[in-house]
Order: structure tokens, then C-alpha cells, then sequence
């Protein structure tokens, strides 16, 4: 792009030289007074001629000649603007201030040398002082020729003050005056640079075309004509944008104009997908620095990151005085980003941060936080993206930045769990912008944490709602696949199914169809058409085939599915298939294990210990304790107790629940080994974990006490485990069984009575009819006998035939 700020100090030096001009026009060589004129003429004439030295030495000898001449000052304000622009800035300083102390209130010295005066603190960065005088320059000079010039150098102090509304009112008080054709054209110049450094192409689009329209083949014709190619480039309009490209090409000697014209050209052919044609104009690019920084961006836009990031490499490493070094950290950084190498990302963004934190580079900025935010996020540091999320709303002033910069803090906080956070974020922007292009996004996202926090009717109204306000949001196949998940989560499967299949027939290429798919036969597990579910596990597997994470879920599932089916054989054979085909698989320990567990309920208990071992080669598996754990069970079925205890003993000092149900299965152990002080250790310490599984172990014991003949014991241990909700007809039919040992008969048969009436388990029931009347004829209530007989005749159960029997012995017993 043109340096504006150049292209200004050369609009002023026009518009002096014209002044000077018209002053030479009023001499002729041939003509002059006397020898005054012509020296002032000729020195004039130098400074016109830019031989500013010469300038100076004549000036001065004309000052030394003449020292009372009434043109002194003005020679002297000739040798400031000489220093001026040898860029001598102190001295012409020094002569300003001299001038302005001597020369006359009214005198177009003393009103030329206010601008001159005002223009060099401006270049010294001391606004206020340039702002003084131009200030004295237009209330002491309201009809001077430099007010326009006045607004222009106003406009350029606010720019670099970051005042961008007084910049932009001063730039169009000139544009929109009848100036001269040189002062419309620096004060379009300064208008369309700053449009279009804030990237607010409406209003540099308006402008551009109003240049055009006004000064036809004006001097910045060319750049206005780029302009509007960035314009167009900007709203998607690549043929209009290729248009004004070429038009601001045609005829352009400007070398590095032109590399600019290229670089658009090239871009916009990449939005054309013409990789080739845009490929060759970022090749015509004759500048190297140009040349190496768009080919980066070339890189970068069609996701070759690799080679963007080697690009960008070379550039940093050559070009280190260019202006384009921020825009090439910021482009390396996302780069490092999309490769992975989030640390080296991060180094990048934080770089930018440190080294380029002046306020031109605002927007640079406003970026490097939102992509530092991104990376610190990609890496799991959640607080210091939420921090840096933050600094973007902080510094911004933009306001899609803002909010798009609160939607991701909510994001995060949603991503690490802190929902309510979220919550209050996601609302409080609704709340604040009603109209934003965001709400459907907003809303969807609540539902989520709904779902996420188990507020199911919640999240489905929520959804609901989404469906019924936003019916053409972009948001709408997750919308309804979410809403599926939300009947399913309900229990609601066919309601769920109702919503898959809609999916399915309108979105067919969607990127969650793999999801879709699965929760579709999931639905049909859940309701146990496990034919159905197989089928549409199958269909998605041979859909889907080339994503191997769903693949890998979906041989799992059918296998599930078999076995819920009792198809041990097809269940294995579906898991053993999932072992050829991903052998290196996160889920191969799991596999493996689920093959040994088959294997062990077909009772096939050395296949079962040879895929159980093979977990045991997966030592970083979270299966590996569940290994251990099923190899000490089916040594335990095989009646091997010792290999069973040596298996149990090797999970029982480790820190994980698994070694709780060790625990209680070596108390098992020991009980048949008859090591009996071991087996009430292991459950007393059990017991007196106050875990979960204490209730187990008082019950074990109370087993185990009871088969010892301790009754009196077992009997307080089973009135325990009933107070602990632990009420079973197992520990009530044992319960009345230790009754009875003790002789107890009356709370015996009130307990077995129990078991009968208080639970629907048809073996204990006929177990304790059996016990009862037993325990009947014992007190020689043989009526009450025969008639607990009668009762389990009438059960029509296997038992009957027996309860016949005893029934018959009493019959004839009275005889």
C-alpha cells in the first residue's frame, strides 16, 4: 500500500510549491527591480528545484546582503522549510520560533510558519503543541489557504491519538468542501487510507465511488480502484473484485502497487478455487518481501500449514524491518496452532503481545489475544484462556469481538465443567443483546448443559424452543439430533427414533450422521429389538467403515447385542473380529477381556485364562486389575483355592475399589480353607470401612457365622444388614433358619412367613412352606402342616409331588 503519511508531507510540499509559484510568476528575469529581486528569485527558485543546500547558502547570503529587506523573515522561513524537509526538524524549529517572535500579527509569515511549526511537533509526536497552533492558525487566519491543510494534519493527529471519530470529521470537512483539485485529492487520500485501515468498507466503498465520480483520472485513481477490488474481495463479490484488480493494474508502472494488485488477484482466485491461476499471480509478485509474506498467506489459506509455517520462517528470518512482521508472527502462530504444536503457538502469541503493544496495532492485537485464548484452551490451561478471553473484551473495541470473545468464555467454563458460570454468562448476553445473530447458538447452548447437568425436560423444552423460534438456523440438525438424545436419555425411544429418522431423510450429509446412526440402533437395543438393533449396527458399519472410532464402538455394541440375545458364540466371534481388524486399539484390553468373560460362561475356563493372561500384557490398562481380579475368580470356580488366594492377594494393597471386592472375595476364600481368624479379619476391616461394600461384608459374615453354628451371632449380624436396607428373602429365610437352630421356632416361622409375604422369589417361598411345616409337625400341629402342604401342592411346582408326599404320611399317621 502507499505510505499515506508520505504521500501527505508530499500533498503539503504540492500545495507550498504552488504557492511559491505563483510568486515566481510575478518576476521576470529580464524585468527585475534590482539585484534584491533577483537573488530572492534565484534562491527561490533552488528550493523549488529541491536543492535545499543551495538553497540555504543563498537565503542566507541574501539575508547577510539585505539585513534590513522586508522579505528577511520570509527567507528565513525558506531555510526552516529547507531544514524541514532535509528532515532537520531542530533547526527549522529554532527558526520557526525566531520568526514567530519577530514577525507582524497579521504577516503570511507569521501564518505560514504555524502550520510549519504545528507539522514538526507532529512528526515529534507532541500533539498538543501541533494542535496549538493549528488551532492559532485557523482563529487567527480564518481565510488562510492552509485551513484545508489545517483539517488534513487534525485528522492525522487524531489517527495516531486513536481519536478515529475526529479523525474521520476533520478528513471529511475537507472532502466534502470546493477545494482545489491537489487538496481534494490528499484529503480523499487521507479519507479512503483511514476507511480502509478500519476496515469500514461501506464507507469505503461510498467514498471511492464518490473520487471516481468527482476526480475522473485523479492522481490516486489507481489506488482507489485496488480499494474497491478489496471492497468486493471483502463481500464475496470475486468477479467485481477481479474487475477493479485489473483496473487498477492496467498501465501501473508502481512496482510494488502492482505486487499488491497480485496479491488480491491471487486471493480472489483462490476463492474461485482456481488454485492454479491463483498460484501464479502471487508467482508474478516482483518484490521479495511481498513475494515471501503473501506466498505464506497463499500457504496459510488453502490449510498447507506446514509449508505456511516455513514460509513465514523464511520472512521472519530475512525481513526483519518490515511492516508486515506482525501480520507474519500472527499467521505463524495460528499455523503452529492448526498443526498441534500449541507451545510453540503460544510462544508466538505471546511475542505479539509483548513486542507489539502500541495502539496502531490494536486490531493485531485484539487477534493475538483471541488466538492465545484458543491455544491456551487447546492445551487444557483453562483458567488462562478464560483470562485472556477476558483481555479481548478488555482491550476490543470491537464489538463482534466482544461478544463473540463472552460466547467462548462461556464455552470454556461449559468445557470445564463450571456450568452455572456458563449459565450466567450465556444468559446475560441474551438478556443484554436481544437481537444478536448469536441467540439460536446462545440457546443451544444452555440446552446442552441441560443435558449435561441432567435436567432432561428442561433441555428438551430448550430445544424445543430452538425448533419453534429459529426454523432455519444453522443449528438445526443438531438441534434434532440432541433433542433425540433428550427423549433417549427419557427412556423415550420411540419418540427418539421418530426424531433419527427425520435426521436421517433431511440432513443425509451432515457430519453427526455417524452419530445419528448409532444412537438409531441404540434406541432398538434399549427396547430390546435386538434383531432390529444388529441390523442398523450392521448398515452403520458398512456406512461408515472409513471412521474406525465409530467402527470400533460399533463392533462392541453388536457384540453386547449378541449376548443380551444369550448368542455367546456370535458375541465372541463379532469381538474377535474387532481384535483382527484393530489390534493396536485403545478398546483391545477391554476386547480381550469381554472374549475371557464369555469363555468363562460357557465354562470354558482355560480358553477364559488364556485371553485373561493377555490382558495382563497391557500392564497401563485399566483392565489389567480386572484381569487379575476374573483369572483369581475362575481359578476360585475350578476349586483352586490357592492359585485363587495368590490372585486375590496381588490386588488387595492397591488403591482402587477393585481391591474392595478382592478383599471380600479372599474372605470367601479363606472361609473354605477353613481359615476362619483370616476371613473375619478381611470382613471386620470391610465392615468398618463404611464403604458401600460393608454392608456385603456384613452379610458374608453373617453367612459365614451361620455356617459355623454361631446362630446367635448371624442372627444380630442379619437384623443389621435389614436395618442397613439390605432385606432380602435370602437373609430373612437365614434369619429364621438360625431361629430355628436355637430352637426359636415361633420367630422362626414368623420370619419364614416373611419370606413368603414380603417378597416374589418362588424358591425361597416354597423353601420356607417346607420349613414351616416341618417346624408344625415338630409342635404337632399337623393340621397347620397339612394345610402349608396343601399350599405348595396348589403352587404347581416341582416340589408339589413332595409336599404330596409328607401330606400323605400324616393322612395316614392319623389312621
Amino acid at each position: 500500500m502507499y505510505d499515506s503519511k508520505n504521500h501527505n508531507i508530499k500533498s503539503r510540499m504540492s500545495f507550498i510549491k504552488i504557492i511559491i509559484f505563483s510568486i515566481i510568476l510575478f518576476f521576470n528575469i529580464s524585468t527585475f527591480a534590482d539585484e534584491v529581486d533577483e537573488k530572492f528569485y534565484v534562491a527561490v527558485k533552488a528550493f523549488n528545484d529541491n536543492f535545499y543546500d543551495a538553497s540555504i547558502s543563498l537565503f542566507e547570503r541574501f539575508i547577510e546582503s539585505f539585513p534590513k529587506e522586508a522579505r528577511v523573515l520570509e527567507a528565513k522561513l525558506y531555510i526552516a522549510k529547507c531544514y524541514y524537509f532535509k528532515k532537520d526538524y531542530s533547526k527549522a524549529l529554532n527558526i520557526l520560533n525566531e520568526i514567530k517572535s519577530k514577525a507582524s500579527l497579521n504577516s503570511s509569515v507569521l501564518e505560514e510558519s504555524y502550520f510549519w511549526l504545528a507539522d514538526i511537533y507532529f512528526k515529534g509526536k507532541n500533539f498538543k503543541e501541533s494542535l496549538f497552533y493549528l488551532d492559532k492558525l485557523k482563529n487567527e487566519f480564518p481565510k488562510s489557504k492552509f485551513i484545508p491543510w489545517v483539517y488534513l494534519l487534525k485528522g492525522d493527529i487524531y489517527v495516531e491519538l486513536g481519536d478515529k471519530k475526529n479523525a474521520e470529521e476533520n478528513f471529511k470537512i475537507v472532502v466534502n468542501t470546493k477545494e482545489t483539485e491537489d487538496v481534494l485529492e490528499s484529503a480523499y487520500n487521507k479519507l479512503l487510507d483511514f476507511y480502509f485501515q478500519e476496515d469500514d468498507f461501506t464507507n469505503l466503498l461510498e467514498y471511492s465511488e464518490k473520487y471516481l465520480k468527482n476526480l475522473p483520472k485523479g492522481e490516486i485513481e489507481k489506488k482507489v480502484y485496488y480499494y474497491l477490488g478489496e471492497v468486493y474481495y471483502s463481500q464475496g463479490n470475486i468477479d467485481k473484485a477481479i474487475d477493479n484488480y485489473k483496473i487498477a493494474l492496467k498501465e501501473n508502472e508502481d512496482v510494488y502497487f502492482c505486487d499488491l494488485i497480485y496479491k488480491g488477484l491471487g486471493f480472489c482466485y483462490l476463492e474461485k478455487k482456481d488454485l492454479d491461476t491463483a498460484k501464479s499471480y502471487i508467482y508474478k509478485i516482483k518484490t521479495p518481501e511481498l513475494r515471501v509474506f503473501f506466498e505464506g498467506m497463499y500457504y496459510f489459506k488453502i490449510k498447507d500449514y506446514p509449508k505456511a509455517i516455513d514460509t513465514f520462517n523464511i520472512f521472519l528470518e530475512n525481513f526483519k524491518d518490515s511492516k508486515f512482521i506482525p501480520n507474519a508472527y500472527l499467521n505463524r502462530a495460528s499455523s503452529l496452532y492448526e498443526v498441534g504444536r500449541i507451545k510453540d503457538s503460544i510462544s508466538d502469541y505471546l511475542y505479539i503481545l509483548n513486542k507489539f503493544n502500541s495502539t496502531k496495532y490494536q486490531d493485531l492485537l485484539d487477534k493475538a489475544h483471541y488466538g492465545l485464548a484458543w491455544a491456551y484452551l487447546k492445551n487444557g490451561e483453562y483458567k488462562k484462556a478464560i483470562e485472556e478471553f477476558k483481555n479481548t473484551l478488555k482491550y476490543t473495541d470491537n464489538s463482534v469481538v466482544k461478544l463473540s470473545s463472552k460466547i467462548q468464555i462461556a464455552d470454556t467454563y461449559q468445557d470445564m465443567g463450571e456450568y452455572d458460570k456458563a449459565l450466567e454468562i450465556y444468559n446475560d448476553i441474551i438478556k443484554n443483546n436481544p437481537n444478536t445473530v448469536y441467540t439460536d447458538y446462545l440457546q443451544f447452548q444452555i440446552a446442552l448443559i441441560f443435558l449435561k447437568t441432567k435436567k432432561i425436560n428442561e433441555a428438551v423444552l430448550a430445544l424445543k424452543n430452538i425448533q419453534k423460534n429459529f426454523p432455519n438456523s444453522k443449528l438445526s440438525p443438531q438441534v434434532l439430533y440432541f433433542l433425540a438424545v433428550g427423549y433417549f436419555s427419557m427412556e423415550k425411544y420411540n419418540e427418539a427414533i421418530d426424531l433419527l429418522e427425520d435426521f436421517i431423510e433431511g440432513f443425509s450429509d451432515n457430519n453427526l450422521l455417524p452419530q445419528v446412526y448409532y444412537l438409531y440402533g441404540k434406541c432398538f437395543f434399549n427396547k430390546k429389538d435386538y434383531l432390529k438393533a444388529i441390523d442398523i449396527f450392521n448398515t452403520t458399519l458398512e456406512k461408515f467403515k472409513d471412521d474406525f472410532s465409530l467402527s470400533e464402538l460399533l463392533y462392541i455394541d453388536i457384540s453386547n447385542t449378541y449376548l443380551n440375545m444369550s448368542d455367546f458364540d456370535m458375541a465372541k466371534k463379532t469381538l474377535e473380529t474387532f481384535l483382527k481388524k484393530y489390534p493396536n486399539s485403545q478398546y483391545s484390553p477391554y476386547v480381550t477381556l469381554k472374549i475371557g468373560e464369555i469363555l468363562e460362561k460357557q465354562e470354558n475356563f482355560l480358553d477364559a485364562e488364556v485371553y485373561y493372561k493377555k490382558v495382563l500384557e497391557y500392564k497401563d490398562s485399566s483392565y489389567f486389575k480386572d484381569a487379575l481380579f476374573s483369572l483369581a475368580h475362575i481359578y476360585w470356580r475350578q476349586g483352586d483355592l490357592n492359585l485363587a488366594e495368590e490372585y486375590f492377594k496381588k490386588l488387595i494393597n492397591i488403591k482402587d475399589p477393585i481391591s474392595l471386592k478382592a478383599k471380600l472375595a479372599l474372605a470367601k476364600v479363606y472361609s473354605q480353607k477353613l481359615k476362619i481368624k483370616e476371613a473375619i479379619e478381611l470382613y471386620d476391616e470391610l465392615i468398618n470401612s463404611g464403604l458401600e461394600i460393608s454392608k456385603l461384608a456384613l452379610l458374608n459374615k453373617g453367612f459365614l457365622l451361620k455356617d459355623l453354628a454361631d446362630y446367635k451371632t448371624a442372627i444380630g449380624i442379619f437384623k443389621e444388614v435389614i436395618s442397613k436396607k439390605m432385606d432380602s428373602p435370602q437373609v430373612r429365610f437365614n434369619l429364621a433358619f438360625c431361629f430355628e437352630k436355637l430352637d426359636k421356632l415361633d420367630e422362626a416361622v414368623e420370619e419364614y412367613f416373611n419370606v413368603i409375604y414380603l417378597f416374589d422369589d418362588l424358591d425361597y417361598k416354597v423353601k420356607a412352606y417346607f420349613n414351616i411345616a416341618k417346624i408344625y409337625e415338630k409342635q404337632k400341629k399337623i393340621n397347620m402342616a397339612k394345610d402349608i402342604y396343601n399350599k405348595i401342592i396348589g403352587l404347581n411346582v416341582k416340589e408339589s409331588e413332595v409336599a404330596k408326599t409328607h401330606l400323605k404320611i400324616l393322612n395316614e399317621g392319623e389312621k
